[in-house]
């Protein structure tokens, strides 16, 4: 893969979950890269989020990642966007949402993301069906 700054592969990231392209995911994300959350305060590995991610793409219709406002940094960029979609019934979701995301050799390495769970209420309860 060629090495792209922050931006570039925050673009392809968020486009191909729109996608629901696990492999274009995969592409722009370091095998071992890992995600912060503000509401657990607790890093997971991206891995074993994928298949989520990929999940509610599916069962979501509109489901794309709006109103992106990407900065470069030296190790990677800062991104504000808004997850938006409907799910099965109707009830629609937009969710504000800050990552600080950082690249290392070529890849997004380490995100730190920022938002309230609420907005995504609507998004979480389709998921557990």
């Amino acid at each position: 893969m060629e090495d792209r700054g922050g931006v570039a592969l925050a673009h392809a990231l968020f486009d191909s979950l729109g996608r629901g392209d696990r492999q274009g995911v995969l592409d722009a994300v370091a095998e071992d890269a890992v995600v912060w959350h503000n509401y657990d305060d607790r890093e997971k590995r991206f891995a074993d989020r994928v298949d989520n991610l990929i999940r509610a793409s599916e069962i979501t219709d509109g489901f794309h990642y709006a109103e992106r406002r990407y900065q470069p940094l030296a190790d990677g960029a800062l991104l504000q966007h808004r997850l938006r979609g409907s799910v099965p019934g109707g009830e629609s979701f937009d969710a504000p949402i800050i990552v600080r995301a950082y690249v290392d050799e070529g890849r997004l390495a380490r995100f730190e993301e920022y938002f309230d769970q609420q907005t995504l209420a609507p998004l979480y309860n389709a998921m557990r069906k």
